[in-house]
């Protein structure tokens, strides 16, 4: 009898054992513990950088580092976002092209992210964010042109995306005393003026670049005074100087601030539309960029143009 005991606890060990399995709690597999956060490096690290002329450092990956730099580009600091954010961006992906188009394309979709997030608010710190977006995105425009990686399609994205930036960016603050240069609509110029010497635009986006900056003055409702108007029509002259001109969108331009300048001044009283006097300064001062630039001795610019540029120049001076 204690025999058949012994084998039946035998036989029922193992369905004991089963049963508790199945009943047990289940818990999760324990996950591995995340890699700790990078902590970001000091401004001194920076400061040792730039003073070696922003070299890269050794042994660190740039991939990372531009990712922490890419964070100072909507800092009210401007030694984060301009000493740093967009000077070391300069140096290694233009001067010294340090990076692989693979590495570039990220920064491509960052950026050009950036270039329009909060597009239409006005008076907070999300225009450093767009403007120095800008920025370093001319610094990768200035990498393409030297080694082009763009595909049409990414270059046609960043085109739009900076022309609808240009004509509806409402902060157009030049310099703050407390958070320095904030400068929008320079440093979409400065992206435009290097997207305009590229083989890849289209004969139809040199209209839609030329009808933005002439939107962009008519509408800013403020005298440019801090370098823009010079910026936009340093664009403006790249354009005059491609092999593929299509003189159209320029005539167009000029026939409409002649028309805007008689209708200004034929305003009796002594009175004026000031609204409409600062949009005329504005394209008065491009148009002063633009005739210095034409008259040079290596410009290309179709004599019939030229003629046509300062003539209306001529015609907004009187």
């Amino acid at each position: 009898m204690q025999h058949h005991r012994f084998r039946s606890a035998v036989l029922l060990a193992p369905l004991v054992l089963l049963v508790a399995v199945l009943l047990a709690p289940s818990f999760p597999a324990r996950a591995e513990d995340p890699a700790p956060a990078r902590a970001p490096h000091s401004k001194e690290y920076w400061r040792a950088l730039a003073a070696k002329r922003y070299a890269a450092p050794e042994g660190e990956p740039l991939p990372a580092l531009l990712d922490e730099l890419s964070g100072y580009l909507a800092s009210p600091d401007p030694e984060l976002r301009d000493d740093f954010g967009y000077r070391f961006v300069y140096s290694w992906i233009r001067r010294d092209k340090r990076l692989s188009e693979a590495e570039l394309r990220p920064l491509l979709q960052r950026w050009s992210r950036g270039l329009v997030q909060g597009l239409g608010e006005s008076g907070n710190d999300g225009v450093l964010l767009r403007s120095f977006s800008a920025l370093d995105l001319s610094v990768l425009a200035l990498r393409d042109s030297a080694t082009p990686f763009f595909t049409p399609e990414e270059f046609d994205g960043l085109l739009a995306a900076a022309l609808r930036a240009l004509t509806e960016e409402k902060d157009l603050r030049g310099y703050d005393k407390e958070k320095g240069w904030v400068h929008a609509p320079a440093h979409i110029a400065d992206l435009l003026e290097v997207l305009a010497r590229g083989s890849r635009l289209k004969p139809e986006q040199q209209g839609r670049l030329v009808d933005a900056v002439g939107a962009r003055l008519k509408s800013a409702g403020q005298v440019f005074a801090y370098g823009e108007d010079e910026r936009l029509g340093l664009a403006l002259v790249t354009l005059l100087k491609r092999e593929d001109l299509d003189p159209a969108p320029f005539e167009r331009w000029l026939d409409q601030l002649g028309s805007a300048n008689k209708e200004l001044w034929s305003m009796t009283g002594g009175r004026i539309d000031p609204a409409r006097y600062i949009a005329l300064q504005n394209g008065k001062n491009v148009l002063k960029t633009i005739c210095f630039m034409a008259g040079k001795p290596d410009s290309k610019v179709p004599p019939a143009l030229a003629t046509k540029l300062r003539a209306t120049l001529a015609a907004l001076l009187d």
